[in-house]
């Protein structure tokens, strides 16, 4: 029959889990999104966003498009599957409004690179992924006149703070947005606690800045030594007023509060504004990541190539 190529379906879930995880101890998925660092959970891929390849009823592939990966088992490589993955990709994006497909390669990983090329991607920007140790002292938070902060609240806050998200990043190096259905769902299936995001209001109670923080919570309650405060953001206009430093410093403080000693975060090498923000607060460069891109309208010859 061969293999066939199809739109994930919430049965396809433990395959890809199992998918996911055989990758990620390869060490296949290094230069993803760090939301795929503690496995793949069937929320964080809207429905319809993402592609499996299938030999009969076996998974032996897939791109997930916002999360910047793409996997075929090794033994199943040299065949077109990825060729034919990054075009469901591209579907995908191009359905969902966007104009290119991002993976993600570590710099100077030539197999990876020689494929991405294959296939039509370019080189975009890169990654930085930094860490703040615990011995580094960080200045106490001081809100602006007019500002306060207090944490989020799904029940009241999430279509409001998804908004500000998307406007936030609007503009992004690489794209970054969210979809409250599929948040909501997604923190439901998580291990993500209200208290782990705190939102930067004005007097009149609009989100004006925000910091989204990951402790890994274990089985016993207790809060693992590393966690990475995943998004940072300010309202588009009120820039320059400290809120993003502000919001940063309460997201460093709510994690050392609750027993993580390190603190990371990913800015992209194109924001060099952030890049100076978090190298003044005592974050170090730690490792790199590339994002690679392929309009999703490029010339057809281009993705025939094997």
């Amino acid at each position: 029959m061969g293999v066939t190529i199809r739109r994930i379906v919430p049965g396809d879930a433990d395959q890809v889990a199992a998918l996911v995880a055989r990758a990620h101890e390869r060490g296949d998925l290094a230069a993803a999104s760090p939301w795929l660092e503690h496995g793949f959970r069937p929320s964080m891929v809207p429905a319809g966003m993402a592609a499996v390849a299938l030999d009969d009823d076996e998974l032996v592939g897939v791109v997930l498009p916002d999360l910047k990966a793409i996997v075929v088992e090794p033994d199943r490589r040299l065949e077109g599957i990825g060729q034919r993955l990054v075009i469901a990709g591209c579907e995908i994006v191009r359905d969902a409004g966007g104009d290119a497909l991002f993976l993600g390669t570590r710099p100077g990983e030539r197999g990876a690179e020689d494929f991405l090329e294959a296939t039509g991607f370019a080189y975009h920007s890169s990654v930085w992924d930094l860490a703040l140790e615990a011995m580094v002292p960080v200045a106490d938070a001081t809100l602006p006149d007019g500002y306060h902060a207090r944490p989020f609240r799904r029940a009241a806050d999430l279509e409001t703070w998804v908004a500000a998200f998307n406007e936030a990043f609007t503009g992004h190096p690489t794209p970054l947005s969210l979809d409250a259905t599929s948040y909501a769902q997604w923190i439901e299936d998580a291990d993500i606690r209200d208290d782990d995001t705190i939102l930067v209001e004005d007097e009149t109670g609009r989100l004006a800045a925000f910091a989204a923080t990951e402790p890994q919570y274990t089985a016993d309650g207790s809060v693992g030594a590393k966690a990475e405060i995943w998004a940072l953001g300010v309202r588009p206009g009120l820039q320059g007023r400290g809120l993003g430093r502000t919001a940063l410093r309460l997201g460093i403080a709510r994690l050392r509060a609750i027993g993580a000693s390190t603190v990371t975060l990913s800015v992209s090498g194109r924001n060099p504004r952030a890049v100076a923000l978090y190298e003044a607060e005592g974050f170090v460069r730690v490792s790199t990541r590339d994002r690679w891109s392929r309009p999703v309208d490029g010339p057809p010859d281009t993705l025939d190539t094997a």
